[in-house]
């Protein structure tokens, strides 16, 4: 399960000569992969990604903590990490649900099914997962929390453009 708040490895962020922020393309690249897979849950038709303007941004005002994309704010830091914040928690918990069903780690009628009528072993995954309050929001909205790709094939596809 993805938290709130996960950090991921970035070298080029900092110039090692100058000590500054700059702009890095590979960055913009890996947080514009992240926000298309939150377009693509979200059902938002994003177009092209604001990330090199607004990295660029950052880099001349030399701001390296708190920049704002549409679902996540980030932090680098000179150590090589980038801080993801990520502001939906409701579009998080759906990324997280969509992950764990296609990597089979939920029980098949997961969200489908009321807690009450689960076996021993599906509540304990429930419960390992979210949790029995926050899997009765699920189940009161399926048609959100449970995202089912009509095209598998051109989900790969979106998601690798």
């Amino acid at each position: 399960m993805i938290n709130r708040k996960v950090i991921i490895p970035v070298y080029d962020v900092f110039c090692n000569i100058f000590h500054k922020f700059r702009y890095s393309y590979s960055v913009g690249q890996k947080l514009s992969d992240i926000e298309k897979v939150f377009d693509y849950l979200s059902g938002t038709v994003s177009g092209s990604s604001p990330f090199p303007y607004i990295l660029r941004q950052a880099e001349d005002r030399q701001e390296s903590k708190n920049i704002e994309f549409r679902y996540f704010i980030c932090n680098f830091y000179k150590k090589g990490t980038c801080h993801i914040i990520f502001k939906d928690e409701e579009l998080l918990k759906k990324f997280n649900i969509f992950g764990a069903r296609q990597k089979g780690w939920l029980p098949p009628a997961y969200g489908r099914k009321s807690y009450q009528k689960m076996d021993k072993e599906e509540r304990e995954v429930v419960d390992s997962f979210e949790g029995k309050d926050s899997y009765a929001k699920t189940c009161s909205r399926p048609e959100y929390y449970l995202y089912e790709p009509k095209d598998k094939q051109n989900m790969l596809e979106l998601l690798s453009a």
